[in-house]
């Protein structure tokens, strides 16, 4: 097993040398030869994504802060492979929806769900934790896609995670056209 989810990392500057630390110790956990291959993407003047596609994980920062750190299976959003790490709370990236719930209790925050087109989603506050589970596989205890570890501190209603965004503004496009489409047959 490869090391733990670094939640002592949030909060440190992307130029610290123990992320890229990390990022090192996850490449020799992910048998991954050569150099790991990072594409970045920016959101605003403050927001960027360190995507690290080979070791299934993400890293978000927020004026240069490390503010979330997501991982991935492999095949979902251009990840090519399954995170390598430990996350830790009796938790792995095999762990389906009632396996979170029995080590970390009902959430405080839930929603998603394949009849709005959305992947179901739990998050915990007070931890920092929110868990994305494809719905689409197996709906009656869906397998975990992805996990994210945020800041305590971050703006929950504005939870830094690229799939969340694509997947609600897909909801709210296909939303938009049924309301259109009603009133062109209302015409």
């Amino acid at each position: 097993m490869g090391p733990h989810l670094p939640s002592h990392y949030l909060g440190y500057s992307d130029s610290d040398s123990r992320l890229t630390q990390y990022i090192h110790e996850l490449r020799d956990v992910s048998d991954v030869s050569g150099d790991v291959k990072k594409n970045s993407k920016s959101f605003g003047k403050t927001t960027r994504y360190d995507n690290y596609p080979q070791l299934g994980v993400q890293l978000a920062f927020e004026n240069n802060i490390l503010d979330c750190i997501h991982v991935f299976n492999a095949g979902i959003d251009g990840f090519a492979r399954s995170y390598g790490g430990m996350i830790g709370n009796g938790i792995s990236m095999t762990s389906t929806n009632a396996d979170v719930v029995k080590e970390l209790g009902e959430p405080p925050l839930k929603g998603g769900g394949p009849h709005i087109r959305e992947r179901i989603w739990i998050s915990y506050p007070k931890l920092g934790i929110q868990v994305n589970f494809d719905s689409q596989v197996n709906k009656a205890d869906p397998l975990c896609i992805h996990f994210g570890l945020v800041s305590k501190e971050s703006d929950w209603s504005m939870l830094c995670n690229v799939s969340d965004i694509y997947w609600k503004t897909k909801a709210l496009v296909s939303s938009e056209r049924r309301r259109k489409k009603r009133e062109r047959i209302k015409k």
